[in-house]
């Protein structure tokens, strides 16, 4: 007898069913046994694991994106770094080649005043008449000396 109730119960609340929710926390007893007969509990169980695997896998993916501008980022601030230290080399190195052009640029001064002092006397001695030998030698080596500097001024 009480397998009889029960299934006239069942059938009942079966019944009731088209009035109730099927929604578990709002419809009551007759909500529960119509959601369990009916498999709406299992298919709103079945639509919240999709859910949650959709969500686990955007979070999965956010994830891989998240390492993999980390990656980017450390990567990028090397070539920062390695282009900071490049510029600062290079800057070093202009620094030098401007000391070194002002240097030569004095040099350059230096040796041109000599040869424009040296063509000087040349141009003097050549306004004199030829008194002896030393006079010859003296002029070849001025000449020398002054072909001499005009190549290393030319070098600068």
């Amino acid at each position: 007898m009480r397998i009889v109730t029960i299934l006239i119960s069942g059938a009942l609340l079966v019944g009731c069913c088209t009035n109730v929710t099927q929604d578990p926390s709002q419809g009551g007893l007759a909500g529960g046994v119509c959601g369990l007969t009916t498999g709406a509990y299992d298919q709103r169980i079945d639509e919240r694991e999709a859910r949650l695997a959709q969500v686990q896998g955007e979070r999965y993916v956010a994830v891989q994106r998240q390492e993999d501008l980390k990656v980017n980022d450390a990567q990028s601030r090397r070539e920062l770094s390695n282009m900071k230290s490049q510029v600062s080399r290079l800057q070093g190195q202009i620094s030098s080649v401007t000391v070194s052009t002002t240097n030569k640029k004095g040099q350059k001064a230096e040796l041109s005043q000599r040869a424009n002092n040296l063509q000087a006397e040349l141009n003097r001695l050549q306004g004199q008449p030829p008194v002896s030998q030393d006079y010859e030698r003296r002029k070849a080596e001025l000449e020398d000396e002054i072909a001499n500097l005009w190549t290393i001024v030319n070098t600068l």
